[in-house]
């Protein structure tokens, strides 16, 4: 996950579903360019023109790269999406 450093106009010329590679520029906060930590698959970006504060969660790398399905929610989302929908289950059987 890659938070911004500092606040400003989020733009990138990326997308979700590119590959990048560790040390690339792939956006910027203002004129602060943000480097991707990892080499990976964009599993999650900011739409270019959003105003963002600090500490923002602008974007997702998935280390798998070609391996990764951005298509698709993450294991861990469909794991706690799962658990929501057995405690709102268990709630409503019990009304």
């Amino acid at each position: 996950m890659l938070h911004s450093k500092t606040s400003g106009i989020f733009t990138s010329s990326l997308g979700i579903g590119d590959l990048v590679t560790k040390g690339q520029v792939i956006a910027k906060v203002g004129e602060e360019e943000v480097i991707a930590p990892i080499d990976g698959k964009l599993r999650g970006l900011l739409h270019s023109g959003l105003s963002v504060p600090p500490k923002f969660k602008i974007a997702d790398i998935d280390p798998r790269g070609e391996l990764a399905d951005h298509t698709t929610i993450s294991e861990k989302a469909m794991a706690i999406a799962g658990s929501v929908l057995e405690v709102l289950d268990g709630f409503l059987h019990s009304c």
